[in-house]
């Protein structure tokens, strides 16, 4: 995903990673903090950006237990 698409800026023009890119960063470890971030991250994706998170993990972790989730 281009850089633009996951850079998000705050009102103060402080740049930060969307939590779409967040997660999968996090789905390597699969913490009970990472699974939490995941739970309540999940319903304020965008369609767009769950079907983008969902690709990479197939990509990234096949069989990963949040593919399952969407």
């Amino acid at each position: 995903m281009p850089r633009a698409n996951i850079v998000a800026t705050t009102p103060n023009d402080i740049p930060y990673l969307k939590p779409v890119a967040v997660l999968l960063f996090k789905a390597k470890y699969q913490r009970p903090k990472d699974e939490a971030n995941f739970e309540n991250a999940l319903p304020k994706l965008q369609r767009s950006e769950r079907a983008w998170l969902k690709d990479c993990l197939d990509m990234r972790h096949p069989g990963h237990e949040w593919t399952g989730l969407f």
